[in-house]
């Protein structure tokens, strides 16, 4: 008798096989799609800060006159982005943070504080390395912890 098909054992034996590939991958898989996400939360907020610098030299040229820093940008959930010394509107394209701040010191360099972008919390003290990790990781910090304040030297 000619037999045609897999007996269960070979079932079987294939679906431990495809189990344990799974186990293998997908701690890879998830660790690229959320270094992807904190990525994508760098570069948010680099532009952000971007947008912020081009906002005061906008205003500067247009106004003629010197704008006083320091200058502090505010973003809060459901409130459009404003210098917090002029009331000047900050104009951009992609994702709003929902929380936190960007501030244009006294020397002119920006730094950030907790710009919010989904479950990622932006920071930077000296303008050039961005920290961004979730509030669990110790994502959010404090003025006192890491935050460079408004009349803060970078």
């Amino acid at each position: 008798m000619n037999k045609k098909g897999f007996t269960l054992l070979e079932l079987l034996a294939v679906i431990i096989i495809l189990a344990i590939i799974a186990l293998v991958t997908t701690p890879t898989i998830l660790n690229v799609i959320n270094n992807a996400r904190r990525d994508a939360a760098k570069d948010k907020a680099w532009g952000i800060m971007k947008a912020v610098e081009f906002a005061y030299t906008q205003e500067q040229s247009s106004t003629g006159e010197t704008v006083a820093l320091p200058i502090e940008v505010g973003f809060a959930k459901g409130s459009k982005p404003t210098v917090v010394e002029s009331g000047a509107e900050i104009k951009f394209s992609g994702d709003k943070p929902v929380e936190g701040k960007v501030i244009m010191h006294k020397n002119g360099k920006l730094s950030c504080c907790n710009l919010k972008f989904g479950d990622y919390y932006c920071t930077t003290k000296d303008g050039i390395e961005m920290n961004c990790d979730t509030a669990a990781n110790g994502g959010k910090v404090t003025e006192s912890t890491g935050c460079a304040g408004k009349d803060t030297e970078i």
